[in-house]
C-alpha cells in the first residue's frame, strides 16, 4: 500500500499508529458512478482511495450539485462522521472504477482505544479538508465570474438552457421587442 504513503496526512503518522489503523482493513472494488455512501448515512468507517478516483458531493439547494472534493489515490475520506458519529455530510461517489481501503468503525475505535493519539491524527485530516474547503471558497468569492460560472456548472444539465433563456428574456430592452415565446418563458421561470 505504498500509494497511501503519498498522502501528506497519512505519511506523517508514526509507523505504529499507521499499522494500528490499517490492521483489519479490507479493500473494496467500486464501479464508476456507484455511491460509496450517501448523505445522512450512519457512519460505517474510514476510506482511502487506492486506485481510481472518487468525489465528495454536496447539494447546497434543490437541483444543485457541488463537487466538494476530488479524491485521488492515497487520499482518505469519511473522517468527520468517524470522529463525531454524526451522519455523513455529503455523498461519496466513485468517479471511475475505484479500489478503496476500508477501515470499519469497530476497527478504528479499537485502534483508538489502544492509542488515543489516533483521534488527534484523524482530527488533523478533518482540519486539512476543512481548510481546503475554506481556501477554495475564498478563491471563488474573489472572482465573481468564477462564481457565476460555478453557479451555472453546478446546475443540472437540462435546466441550464432554460436558465440562460430566462436571463436573456429578463434582459430584453423593452416589452415591445420581446416575442410572446420569450415572455411566456420568463413567466414560467
Amino acid at each position: 500500500m505504498n500509494v497511501l504513503l503519498q498522502d501528506p496526512w497519512f505519511c506523517t503518522i508514526p509507523d505504529a499508529r499507521r499499522h494500528a489503523l490499517l490492521e483489519g482493513s479490507r479493500t473494496l472494488d467500486v464501479e464508476a458512478g456507484r455511491r460509496i455512501y450517501r448523505i445522512e448515512d450512519t457512519p460505517d468507517g474510514l476510506y482511502a482511495v487506492v486506485a481510481g478516483e472518487a468525489r465528495l458531493i454536496s447539494y447546497p439547494s434543490a437541483g444543485r450539485l457541488v463537487v466538494s472534493l476530488r479524491l485521488q489515490p492515497g487520499n482518505w475520506f469519511g473522517e468527520l462522521s468517524v470522529l463525531d458519529g454524526g451522519p455523513r455530510p455529503h455523498d461519496a461517489v466513485a468517479q471511475t472504477k475505484a479500489r478503496l481501503l476500508f477501515v470499519s468503525m469497530d476497527r478504528f475505535e479499537a485502534a483508538a482505544r489502544k492509542d488515543p493519539t489516533l483521534l488527534r491524527d484523524l482530527a488533523r485530516l478533518a482540519g486539512t479538508h476543512q481548510r481546503y474547503a475554506f481556501d477554495m471558497r475564498s478563491r471563488w468569492r474573489s472572482r465573481r465570474w468564477t462564481c457565476a460560472w460555478l453557479d451555472n456548472c453546478s446546475a443540472p444539465s437540462r435546466p441550464r438552457p432554460a436558465r440562460r433563456a430566462g436571463r436573456m428574456a429578463k434582459r430584453s430592452p423593452s416589452p415591445r421587442t420581446r416575442s410572446p415565446q420569450w415572455s411566456a418563458l420568463r413567466d414560467r421561470l
